[in-house]
């Protein structure tokens, strides 16, 4: 398989005035320097002035595997600042040693050419520093390439398409809150291909995984390994894993760092073809369940004929996502991009209760991916959002594992305890206003085990669900905010990947009917995704009272993960009288609706009956001191006991009337200072 020379990328990632950083994945060891150019209009509508700017390069560089590089540049202003509400262009120089060659070496600044990465008449990608009173940002969540209907992420290149120019309407910033990758729902038609090119990116071999997991050289885990929807058993039995989709789950750093490339843009996914999976389907390298029927032959045609069939609506999905990739990348190459990861990004309901993570953390395959899982989020996606937050311990252990991949000794326990017990994956990103990206995964807070206490309390303690972030978590990201330079009394974005807001709704038929239900042995928290904010009165609560402590003028909340896109405004009152505004907008799938359909037909008529029952989209909520949440589409239910706090929460109409939308969309923020906020969910009609 011939690999491109760049594999992925360029990416703007982390940008403010005192440093900005690109990010590129290559198949060679480059060394890489840029050229900067401050770019101002001329006279012509299509002529533009380029004026140097002065600047160093510090290039970081770290080796995932035999034919893998990751590049994180550094550009540092030789002036005190790099300069604001301008456009400023950039150029890449790739140096093996013996030549050098830019981005135009690649035709990727050739606007003839439908893979450019610029725009218009510029002769070179552009990104800019915001510090005007307008900003605009997008943003979304949930995203595979064999999710239904066109990829909503690529809307955001036409916007920019339509507003590269002015500063005052161009997005300045780009917020992916989640599900980037679904690494447990890998589809047949990618797995071959996927298997194939993680071993040629990195070169693990198949002994690594059975050090880690002696029974993966043992029937009948060993046969289904490589095999087309072969690893479901083996995610289950050897990982402890629940996805109820891991036929083709991810395991290797290789194969993590594959789906990521093939997410990113378009360079790899001319080797994909029907030809590769038919001859994986020839040489029966696909799971045949043996359990069905004592007839072999019968069973192999089934399944032949399923997988022929299956892969062709799979190849509708994922040729409208391929084709949508250079859009993508151009999009990633123009805006500042910041990620935070959500649950698929590692594996389904990550972490979503106490026994699940023991679970996990007891078994070493399932340690293992995890851990490798995190390693890629990382160099893909976390590195860029806050570089100084990994300081030389925790890159020290990342190149001394990916440089040996070696599944034993000191420096493979290292590597381990470095991903499992790392609290700074939260980070402030330098917006204009300051956004806090709060990580809702790995910070959680469990209730302990109840044995010994009263049949009231284990019922209580199972319908709960964890805090989704721990006291010592909310008190880290003060410090992180408060070392940002942001001030009290101004105006402030959380991202939270897991809606504050759900659909209420959905969110209460759950709580109330469905979570008893584990105290008879179903597992219902991770069969129904239990894991929302409010299924935590305590966890709740601490995320109004740091909000409430933290002061912002206006406090916008985007959330993802629903697969649903929705608005909601919340007004608090503490009980010490301090008052509160909230404001929600959730914007999710970019390309995976789940609720299309008839499931989509399904929520959206029980969000129309709430509506008719109740005459009213307010719902009203409060929780008393031991942190039991009461609600009611009325108030007097909120005043039957003395309150915390309490609540209005108003789920916004949509243009068309609805309360929600369920097709793939991408959110557009639009902010004129604190007070002019507007917000649309932009779909490709």
């Amino acid at each position: 398989m011939k690999l491109p020379a760049i594999l992925s990328g360029p990416i703007v990632r982390r940008v403010e005035k005192k440093q900005a950083f690109i990010w590129v994945a290559t198949s060679e060891p480059y060394e890489i320097t840029t050229v900067l150019y401050q770019i101002l209009r001329g006279s012509g509508k299509k002529h533009f002035q380029y004026q140097a700017l002065p600047h160093h390069t510090s290039t970081k560089t770290i080796r995932f595997g035999e034919n893998l590089y990751l590049h994180l540049i550094q550009l540092i202003p030789d002036e005190a600042l790099f300069p604001t509400q301008t456009l400023i262009g950039y150029n890449l120089y790739f140096s093996d040693g013996e030549e050098t060659v830019d981005l135009g070496s690649f035709d990727l600044l050739n606007p003839k050419n439908p893979d450019s990465i610029v725009y218009g008449g510029l002769k070179y990608p552009t990104f800019f520093i915001n510090e005007g009173p307008r900003n605009r940002t997008l943003y979304g969540s949930c995203r595979k390439p064999h999710g239904e209907g066109n990829d909503a992420l690529a809307i955001g290149d036409d916007v920019l398409w339509e507003t590269y120019l002015s500063l005052e309407e161009r997005p300045s910033a780009l917020y992916l809150l989640g599900d980037q990758i679904y690494a447990d729902d890998i589809p047949g038609t990618l797995a071959p291909f996927l298997f194939s090119l993680g071993k040629v990116l990195v070169g693990e071999s198949k002994k690594t995984l059975s050090k880690i997991e002696p029974r993966l050289s043992e029937n009948p885990y060993q046969q289904q390994l490589y095999k087309i929807n072969g690893r479901k058993t083996i995610m289950n039995d050897l990982c402890h894993f629940t996805s109820r989709k891991s036929d083709n789950h991810l395991i290797t750093l290789g194969e993590y760092a594959a789906m990521y490339l093939l997410s990113f843009g378009p360079q790899l996914w001319e080797n994909i073809n029907k030809e590769l999976f038919e001859q994986f389907l020839e040489g029966k390298e696909y799971f045949i369940p043996t359990n069905l029927t004592d007839d072999l032959d019968s069973i192999a045609n089934y399944t032949l004929g399923r997988q022929d069939a299956k892969y062709n609506e799979q190849l509708v999905q994922i040729e409208q996502f391929q084709n949508s990739l250079p859009q993508v990348r151009r999009l990633l190459a123009n805006t500042p991009t910041y990620m935070m990861f959500d649950d698929h990004d590692v594996t389904d309901d990550w972490n979503i209760s106490y026994d699940w993570k023991q679970h996990v953390w007891e078994s070493p395959l399932g340690r293992h991916v995890v851990s490798t899982a995190l390693t890629a989020y990382w160099g893909f996606q976390g590195w860029g959002n806050n570089p100084t937050a990994y300081d030389k311990s925790f890159l020290k252990s990342v190149r001394k594992y990916v440089g040996s991949l070696k599944p034993e000794g000191k420096t493979y326990k290292k590597w381990i305890k470095t991903m499992w017990q790392f609290d700074s994956w939260s980070f402030i990103a330098p917006t204009n206003p300051k956004t806090v990206f709060l990580d809702t995964r790995t910070q959680r807070h469990y209730s302990l085990p109840t044995e010994g206490k009263s049949i009231r309390k284990q019922i209580k303690q199972e319908i709960e669900g964890p805090e989704l972030l721990s006291e010592s978590a909310w008190n880290k990201v003060t410090q992180q905010l408060v070392e940002s330079g942001w001030k009290s009394g101004t105006a402030l974005i959380v991202i939270s990947p897991v809606p504050f807001y759900g659909i209420d709704l959905v969110e209460t038929f759950l709580h109330r009917f469905v979570s008893p239900l584990r105290l008879v042995g179903l597992p219902v928290k991770t069969f129904f995704d239990m894991e929302a904010w409010k299924y935590s009165g305590r966890g709740f609560t601490r995320f109004l009272k740091t909000i409430a402590h933290w002061n912002p003028s206006a406090c916008i909340i985007l959330s993802g993960d629903a697969h649903t896109a929705s608005s909601t405004v919340s007004h608090i009152r503490h009980d010490d009288q301090q008052q509160a505004t909230l404001i929600q907008f959730t914007s999710s799938p970019l390309k995976n609706p789940t609720f299309a359909g008839f499931p989509g037909a399904l929520l959206k008529g029980a969000v129309w009956l709430f509506e008719k029952s109740s005459g009213t989209r307010t719902i009203y909520r409060s929780c008393d001191p031991n942190f039991s949440l009461y609600q009611s589409t009325g108030r007097a239910q909120t005043l039957k006991t003395k309150n915390l706090w309490s609540e209005s929460i108003q789920y916004l109409p949509m243009e068309n009337g609805t309360l929600l939308k369920t097709n793939n969309n991408l959110g557009l923020l639009s902010l004129n200072g604190a007070t002019e906020i507007n917000n649309k969910f932009l779909e490709d009609n």
